[in-house]
């Protein structure tokens, strides 16, 4: 006698009324064959879960979204009127032929009879499901099923209205989410993998919330009650992920792996997990290469293994864009990320700051402007739309971005730090100097010399050199005299304290770095200054070769203001004597006027 398929053997433990039992193997069925319509359908019958019912029901209306059985069931489970009249077990003749027709091309090489029959019985319970709740009371498991897919990026739709750049506040900051105009819906759940206990709900939920100890918690349960699952341990890996344990987080992965070498979405953890390892231990040096690459090999296998992982494609990008610094690759898996998360603001987000790095500062602004119109309670797209508006000096946006970002997060560096650049571009440099003395010291030592030159700068525009100089000085001892911004921002704190030579000294250095970089718009900055040092140095002949290159040089890397420097110094005017008195001179003689005459041209 052949051995009964499980798809058997759940049809005929419905047939003897053993719910659990064929819930658990239509479960495992699910594994196999998550999209299997028929399937689905089965579970919406034998659950006696009335969420997961739903859930089963209307996956198949994703999948089948004209599947009359799917519809009729949320019809008639929502208490809303069918669609159409409900069929009873006597039309079972009409009902098998219409089936038939319908499934015919899914699954030609099956054998109908057994689904047909499934599909009988699923009528029968749907039309009697208010008439038996009681009995199904009686019989419910304690441990429960559910369906989900998991998404690690929510992705929304976007909302009617776009709020203003500069929306008005109360005191105390309103939530965002309380200005919204549209609720945003989630993307599914990537993973489907049905597991008929509580464990795997609770931890779900856990996960939704940030709750990662609770995730943890119900996620090591289903494993022990359950046994060994790929998706299990990869929930427990991004549960430990996100709370910054990279080693649990990486053997958690491996566990999956060892489960379903095939499974995708482990590669992207242990992809991240190795960024982690890396800052943990190096905190302060650039990622090598080795790392780099262990880390693209990751992703590489992710995407062959589950090409459909949306939020992989996400995670990959922002580590060629932040790591690998490779803003084109970044956009390239970026756009790949987009098919598979359509609508999503992340990576519409994470395309705004490609394209910054790029330089596109349109493209930028438009895939900003795409993010914010998608998810308004998103802050950190608020202070990317700060600094590409501040980089097309449109500072009236910068700044209106900038207070809605501060206003819910006042003490953020980052924020911080665009707002002294903002009002730096507006002219107060007290204010910007302000914020940089205030979180310079929040910062990795790389951002710090970052800082460390803009205070220099700062205090020596305000003619403050004594206090530049402490800030130039670290900035040259840390970058070394070969670097172009140190030589410069010695150069200035030297001049506003007075010691022009030892200024000539740094910008002359800084011309002939520029020069050897080929940084045109370097070159005649600090070649202007080099010029004003020589002013003061009375060396009138370099002094006019620097002032003459000044005024030969192109618009686009010389102000104005420099040109009418360089005319004042080229040609200063002569000033004119007026006589004080009135010497009448004695009328020309015949040969004076004669020769007068002829000298006139």
């Amino acid at each position: 006698m052949a051995q009964k398929t499980t798809w058997e053997q759940a049809q005929e433990a419905l047939a003897r009324g053993d719910y659990e039992g064929a819930h658990a193997l239509i479960a495992r069925l699910l594994r196999r064959e998550p999209d299997n319509v028929t399937y689905l359908l089965f579970l919406s019958a034998v659950t006696p879960d009335e969420e997961e019912r739903l859930q089963a029901l209307e996956r198949v209306l994703r999948l089948d979204p004209e599947n009359p059985e799917a519809r009729r069931g949320l019809a008639y489970f929502r208490g809303s009127e069918p669609l159409e009249p409900p069929r009873s077990l006597h039309l079972q003749d009409l009902w098998e032929k219409q089936l038939e027709e319908q499934e015919q091309e899914a699954l030609p090489q099956r054998t109908w009879r057994p689904y047909v029959l499934g599909l009988g019985v699923l009528l029968g319970l749907l039309l009697l499901t208010l008439a038996s709740r009681a009995v199904w009371e009686r019989i419910r498991p304690r441990r429960l099923g559910t369906i989900g897919r998991l998404t690690l990026v929510p992705t929304t739709p976007a909302p009617t209205l776009t709020p203003s750049p500069t929306p008005r506040f109360t005191p105390t900051p309103v939530p965002l989410e309380l200005l919204l105009e549209a609720t945003y819906t989630p993307t599914p759940y990537y993973l489907q993998t049905p597991h008929p206990f509580e464990s795997f709900r609770q931890g779900l939920r856990a996960f939704e919330k940030g709750d990662w100890e609770q995730a943890i918690f119900y996620f090591e349960d289903l494993v022990r009650i359950e046994g060994p699952t790929a998706d299990a341990y990869f929930f427990l890996g991004e549960a430990y992920r996100r709370q910054g344990d990279w080693e649990k987080a990486r053997k958690a992965y491996q566990e999956a792996l060892k489960v379903d070498p095939d499974f995708g979405p482990a590669y992207v953890g242990l992809a991240q997990t190795a960024i982690m390892a890396w800052e943990a231990e190096s905190p302060n040096e650039p990622l090598p290469d080795d790392v780099y690459q262990r880390v693209e090999q990751n992703f590489q296998k992710a995407r062959t293994l589950a090409p459909d992982y949306g939020e992989g494609y996400l995670a990959w990008g922002m580590i060629r864009l932040e790591y690998g610094r490779d803003p084109e690759g970044a956009l390239e898996v970026l756009q790949e990320a987009e098919a598979w998360l359509p609508g999503s603001p992340l990576v519409a987000y994470w395309q705004a700051r490609a394209y910054l790095a790029l330089g596109d500062l349109e493209k930028a602004r438009e895939k900003v402007q795409q993010a914010l119109d998608a998810d308004i309670t998103y802050l950190p797209t608020y202070l990317l739309y700060a600094q590409i508006a501040l980089q097309q000096d449109d500072l009236v946006t910068a700044e209106g971005m900038l207070e809605t970002y501060l206003r819910y997060r006042p003490d953020d560096p980052e924020g911080r730090y665009w707002a002294a650049r903002l009002a730096q571009a507006q002219g107060d440099l007290e204010t910007a100097l302000q914020h940089w003395l205030a979180i310079e010291d929040a910062f990795p030592p790389r951002k710090r010399l970052e800082i460390w030159a803009d205070i220099a700068r700062a205090y020596s525009a305000l003619g403050e050199g004594e206090k530049a100089l402490p800030y130039a000085e670290r900035v040259l001892k840390w970058r070394g005299e070969n670097d172009y911004e140190a030589q410069f921002v010695m150069g200035l704190a030297w001049f506003a304290a007075g010691k022009i030579g030892n200024a000539y000294l740094n910008f002359h250095e800084a011309v002939r770095l520029a020069q050897r970089a080929d940084d045109q718009a370097a070159y005649y900055e600090a070649l202007y200054w080099r010029a004003k040092a020589l002013s003061q140095l009375d060396q009138p002949e370099a002094a006019e070769r620097d002032w003459r290159a000044i005024l030969e040089g192109p618009e686009e890397y010389v102000p104005e203001a420099w040109k009418e420097e360089a005319r004042a110094y080229l040609f200063p005017e002569t000033p004119t004597s007026t006589p004080t008195m009135h010497v009448a001179t004695p009328p020309p003689t015949a040969t004076s006027t004669a020769t007068s005459q002829e000298e006139v041209p």
